[in-house]
């Protein structure tokens, strides 16, 4: 068995915006293929993962993810990246896999929509963005991504893949409002002008 027949080829993926939380994945038990992982020998678990740097690694009181930075998974394990099962850690992988791909769909998804408005939708859109980045209003920025609804079917189709190619993007995984700030200012010659705009 290859990544490939565990759905490493192709496909979407959509999961929390928030970083750090503890979320289910949507999509991801009803296809089984956590399962399918999860009875892998930890020798083939560690090809899957060598190409992110990461490994797993058996301890004393479960197991081990050398290499990773712990993104995006739940307070409770970020302490020490240990997992009580090889399935604890796979559903900590996908949570984290999912969130980095629905990021970069929104970072896109939002330059997109801010290059095609008028001056005054580029004003309301970067007030939606200073509200987010400042801590006083995130409705308006998820009010923005409402209708990025989650496709029907299994979402870990094509998750390999995915995260190879946003890891090798030059904003890798930058904070997410830091990102979308930086691609403006390649859009717009005003946008700074527009930034500090009242």
């Amino acid at each position: 068995m290859n990544v490939s027949d565990l759905g490493g080829n192709s496909g979407s993926a959509f999961t929390s915006l928030q970083a750090g939380s503890a979320v289910s994945v949507p999509g991801l038990c009803c296809c089984g293929r956590l399962r399918e992982f999860s009875r892998l020998p930890l020798t083939k678990i560690n090809v899957i993962l060598e190409p992110y740097g990461v490994s797993l690694r058996e301890v004393e009181d479960g197991f081990e993810a050398e290499g990773w930075d712990g993104r995006y998974i739940s307070l409770e394990e970020s302490a020490s990246l240990t997992f009580d099962s090889i399935s604890k850690f796979w559903h900590s992988w996908f949570r984290y896999v999912w969130t980095v791909t629905e990021e970069v769909e929104k970072i896109d998804a939002f330059t997109k929509a801010y290059a095609e408005e008028s001056a005054a939708g580029r004003l309301r859109l970067i007030a939606v963005l200073r509200d987010y980045l400042w801590g006083v209003d995130d409705t308006g920025l998820e009010s923005f991504f409402d209708e990025m609804i989650p496709t029907t079917g299994c979402r870990m189709d094509g998750w390999a893949e995915r995260l190879t190619q946003i890891l090798q993007r030059p904003d890798g995984q930058s904070p997410f409002g830091a990102i979308i700030a930086s691609r403006l200012r390649q859009v717009d010659p005003l946008f700074e002008t527009l930034w500090r705009h009242p």
